[in-house]
């Protein structure tokens, strides 16, 4: 229930500001400066859950053998 409202909220708030950008900036403004900083967003976040995929997974496989030692 929370994510929703969460997700919800910050969808609702990044449209506002998109829109105020588009509306009220100079002209340009939305494609010469937030365009290229969305893509650099997206781009870290890409890169962070990679990296934390990879160290579930590698945790995973510590797991798995902890448990297969017990089990001998």
């Amino acid at each position: 229930m929370r994510e929703k409202i969460f997700v919800g909220v910050t969808s609702f708030v990044l449209i506002a500001l998109l829109l105020v950008a588009y509306f009220k900036g100079e002209p340009g403004f939305l494609i010469n400066n937030l365009v290229p900083e969305f893509i650099g967003v997206c781009i870290e976040f890409i890169i962070i859950v990679l990296a934390f995929n990879l160290w579930q997974k590698k945790e995973e496989k510590d797991n798995n053998i902890k448990v297969e030692r017990r089990l001998r």
